[in-house]
C-alpha cells in the first residue's frame, strides 16, 4: 500500500476545488453556482477515494485543516457500527470542507465570486 502524504492530499484537495469551479463555470442549467457546487462536491467527496479507503480517510484526519467539520455541521456524537465506518464520515466532512475553503480562497483570488 502506498503511503499517501501531506502533499498528495493537498494536490487532490487542491485538483478537486478546480475541477469543481471549472464545472460550475461551465454549467448548462438554471442552478445556481453555488447550488451546483454542493451537488457536485457531494457526488465528488462521497465516491472520493480519500473517503471510501479506511487507510485514506485516516490521512484526511491527520492532514485536514477541518477535523472538527462533522461536529461543526452534525453536531452530535458519530454514529457507526465499526472504525471504518466512523473514519469515513467524519473525513467526508473534513474533506468537503478543504475543497470548500480552497474553491472560496481561489475565486477570491481570481476576483471570480458569482
Amino acid at each position: 500500500m502506498e503511503e499517501h502524504t501531506y502533499s498528495d492530499y493537498w494536490s487532490a484537495v487542491t485538483g478537486f476545488a478546480f475541477d469543481a469551479i471549472e464545472a460550475a463555470l461551465d454549467r448548462d442549467d438554471d442552478k445556481d453556482f453555488y447550488e451546483f457546487i454542493d451537488e457536485w462536491l457531494h457526488n465528488l467527496v462521497d465516491g472520493s477515494y480519500w473517503i471510501i479507503y479506511t487507510h485514506a480517510a485516516m490521512k484526511v484526519m491527520q492532514y485536514t485543516d477541518n477535523a472538527n467539520a462533522y461536529w461543526d455541521v452534525i453536531g452530535e456524537s458519530v454514529s457507526g457500527e465499526c472504525w471504518s465506518e466512523i473514519v469515513s464520515k467524519v473525513a467526508y466532512f473534513a474533506h468537503e470542507q478543504d475543497i470548500r475553503d480552497k474553491i472560496k480562497i481561489e475565486l477570491e483570488k481570481e476576483e471570480m465570486v458569482p
